[in-house]
């Protein structure tokens, strides 16, 4: 298996555009919360889409997606 990039805080916190970040809250590969709280932390533009439900894959995140890249997001930032 090839390994997941990971970033240092410090490389988030230059990341200067917006970013919406979908976090599943029972996500198996990753610790979700832990995960929220470092892009909350480290990435000042960053919108948060928790879906405490959520595991790692999403059905369909088109209108989520969608309504950030419209600027209509309606996330938990």
């Amino acid at each position: 298996m090839t390994p997941i990039p990971t970033f240092t805080d410090e490389q988030l916190s230059k990341v200067t555009m917006p970013v919406l970040a979908i976090i599943g809250g029972k996500d198996l590969y990753f610790d979700a919360e832990r995960m929220r709280h470092r892009l909350e932390k480290c990435m000042p533009r960053v919108q948060i889409l928790y879906l405490p439900e959520a595991a790692h894959g999403l059905e369909d995140p088109t209108l989520p997606v969608l309504e950030f890249l419209r600027g209509e997001s309606a996330v938990d930032a």
